[in-house]
């Protein structure tokens, strides 16, 4: 039988959340209760790190929904999966001009430009003279 350990030290609990120390640091040590563990060490309940991950993914999280970006705050947490998509199209067709429009989120709508441009910038980039033509 393997026992968890209910108490995880500062330099474990970035790992444990799948993070680099510095981001650590800076987005969830604030939100968390420190625990001390001797003369220095430092650790943190294995518990809060779940709870912090929880209430972040319902912040910041999101899922791609009909290749949308989807803020998880937004996705209704109840009903058949196939039922909550048909919902959230629903709520982007009426709020997204662009959805209505019929282009894909993320794609350019303006007309490409002719590749003279491209190469009068790739002239500019490279150092290099263009040809008389």
């Amino acid at each position: 039988m393997q026992i968890l350990p209910r108490l995880i030290r500062k330099s474990d609990a970035p790992a444990y959340l799948g993070m680099n120390k510095n981001e650590f640091t800076k987005t969830v040590e604030p939100n968390v209760v420190a625990v001390p563990i001797g003369i220095q060490g430092v650790a943190f309940d294995r518990l809060d790190l779940d709870e912090w991950v929880t209430q972040y993914k319902q912040d910041v999280g999101f899922q791609r929904i009909n290749g949308c970006r989807v803020p998880a705050a937004n996705i209704p947490k109840t009903g058949p999966v196939e039922r909550q998509h048909k919902e959230i199209s629903t709520w982007q067709e009426r709020i997204s001009p662009v959805l209505r429009s019929g282009q894909v989120p993320g794609t350019s709508t303006n007309k490409l430009r002719g590749t003279d441009d491209f190469a009068k910038a790739l002239a500019l980039a490279t150092g290099k003279k263009q040809k008389a033509t």
